[in-house]
């Protein structure tokens, strides 16, 4: 059980680089999109992202139902899971509000403003942790 969750950990940790990458890639490609500089749905750079930062939420609930969350320091063992679940919250809405959009620009923009206040969340919980051990 040990090295599942040693694994674990150094899954989350590499993962961290995959959703950093999806972000920016997810906010270029949506402004790309929103200039019609991109012949994509509007939408998938921000399904891209999601998909990474859920897989990351969940590797990060694993770790914590198991225990591992105690390994953080102080207030971080609140501070970066309620950072990290609140970004995938504000994904996942900007995701709804963009498919409720009947305007592809519209929907474009609001792909990539919720990519980078989702991702800005990311970049605050990761620097917290990276910076506080």
């Amino acid at each position: 059980m040990d090295q599942l969750f040693a694994t674990l950990v150094g899954v989350h940790s590499f993962w961290r680089y995959i959703v950093l990458l999806a972000g920016v890639v997810g906010v270029v490609a949506a402004l790309g999109a929103w200039a019609g500089m991109l012949k994509i749905s509007p939408r998938l750079p921000g399904t891209v992202y999601i998909a990474a930062l859920d897989a990351q939420v969940l590797i990060g609930i694993l770790l914590l139902v198991g225990g591992l969350g105690a390994a953080l320091p102080g207030g971080l063992k609140f501070e970066h899971p309620t950072a990290m679940v609140l970004s995938a919250v504000v994904g996942h809405v900007g995701l709804v509000m963009a498919r409720r959009s009947a305007d592809v620009r519209r929907s474009a923009m609001t792909v990539a403003i919720a990519i980078l206040a989702s991702l800005i969340l990311v970049l605050l919980g990761v620097l917290r942790v990276t910076q506080g051990r």
